[in-house]
């Protein structure tokens, strides 16, 4: 212990409560939490993590923070950032602003496209055209922060809805075998897909330009608000020396245009 002995059961106390928050600053293993949705997060048991953690890691690494990563199906994964068995959830988007801690300086793009078969036509120059056909998508994600699209996706009279456990290439597969006509999908996890399938060479997307921001999310506590803190000093140190660039690069994903930090934004 740090301190004397005699004040043991006061330090006891403190953690339970304000003092808990300096634990962050010691060598604490940071909790990471996602499912598995590579190129973005891929299973923890693969030699290669995903960009999110690559980043996340990288961050927590320059602040001298070790970081112990886990994936499992997307509700867990957010139900144990809420209860704090976890510090650190991985694409988060604005619906989780009020249970959760989110880091606005660090997001990618959700880039959505509707898979389809090259073979079949398939026509959608606005959301209720979903309606003509057989629609496949992932039950407990969000696809459209203008919620122009999202209704029409999630509200489907002829919809196929699979949990996020099943994943994207389970919904790839139901339309190749012709389940579905419409795959609802990340562009990059459906890009990486049928690069490891090329058989799948007959699909194609219809892409619609629809978007949203994904983040960094943390336990809404004193621990996770010093962890947040801590992220936000890593991630800009990785920004500013140009390895979140080679994070990038090696994902061959395209990097958003981050905001640089300044005397007013460094809280």
């Amino acid at each position: 212990m740090r301190r004397l002995l005699v004040l043991a059961f006061l330090s006891c106390v403190c953690l339970a409560s304000s003092c808990f928050a300096n634990s962050a600053t010691e060598k604490t293993v940071v909790k990471v939490i996602t499912d598995s949705w590579c190129p973005y997060t891929c299973a923890d048991t693969s030699e290669d993590k995903g960009l999110f953690y690559a980043v996340v890691k990288g961050a927590f690494d320059e602040v001298d923070l070790p970081t112990q990563y886990q994936t499992s199906s997307w509700t867990r994964a957010i139900q144990n950032t809420k209860s704090g068995t976890h510090d650190v959830l991985l694409g988060a988007d604005s619906e989780h602003e009020t249970a959760l801690e989110v880091a606005h300086e660090f997001f990618i793009f959700d880039k959505t496209v509707f898979a389809v078969r090259k073979n079949h036509s398939v026509v959608l120059n606005e959301g209720k055209d979903l309606h003509h056909y057989m629609v496949g998508h992932i039950s407990d994600y969000t696809y459209d922060d203008t919620g122009e699209w999202e209704d029409f996706i999630e509200n489907h009279p002829k919809g196929v809805s699979i949990t996020s456990s099943q994943g994207e290439v389970h919904l790839l597969e139901l339309l190749i075998r012709k389940r579905i006509d419409v795959a609802v999908v990340n562009l990059d996890v459906a890009n990486l897909t049928l690069k490891l399938k090329p058989e799948w060479d007959g699909i194609t997307f219809i892409n619609k330009n629809i978007a949203s921001k994904l983040y960094v999310a943390f336990h809404r506590s004193p621990r996770g608000a010093e962890l947040r803190q801590k992220f936000k000093e890593g991630f800009y140190k990785l920004l500013g020396s140009g390895k979140l660039q080679e994070i990038f690069d090696r994902y061959n994903i395209i990097m958003p245009e981050y905001t640089r930090p300044t005397a007013a934004t460094n809280n």
